[in-house]
């Protein structure tokens, strides 16, 4: 029998003497301690993994809901043109500037607003008829 056989003889036959050695009651209750263990770690580690997947969700609607609502205010900006693209410092972007859509919503309505209320005092003042001396052949 060659040496390398032969250590190897020697080894497996200190192992099996090393387990039966640990065959006692005490040692089977505290490997069944650990297989009790090893459940319910294998359980938590199944929640975790659970709430894990669940964040993951969470994130993926939120991300998905955050594109959605950025394109709406990026149709909103394309309407109002060339000044949707420019930067306060001057410089012109690639994309919609969705930070200054609010203010240029803003500043429409106002102008919107002074408009309208212009128009109805037009049409709410007294109609004056010509003078005789405005009318002209």
């Amino acid at each position: 029998m060659s040496d390398k056989l032969m250590d190897q003889v020697k080894r497996d036959s200190f192992t099996e003497k090393k387990v039966r050695a640990c065959d006692t009651p005490e040692t089977v209750d505290w490997i069944h301690g650990l297989e009790d263990e090893v459940a319910d770690l294998t359980k938590q580690l199944s929640e975790k993994e659970s709430e894990r997947d669940n964040w993951m969700e969470t994130a993926r609607q939120h991300l998905k809901n955050e594109e959605f609502y950025r394109e709406l205010v990026v149709q909103i900006g394309e309407k109002f043109g060339d000044i949707a693209y420019i930067s306060d410092d001057g410089s012109v972007q690639e994309d919609v500037l969705c930070l200054k859509v609010p203010e240029l919503v803003s500043d429409l309505t106002e102008q919107l607003t002074h408009q309208a209320e212009v128009f109805l005092e037009m049409v709410r003042a007294p109609m004056v008829p010509p003078q005789d001396s405005e009318v002209t052949e």
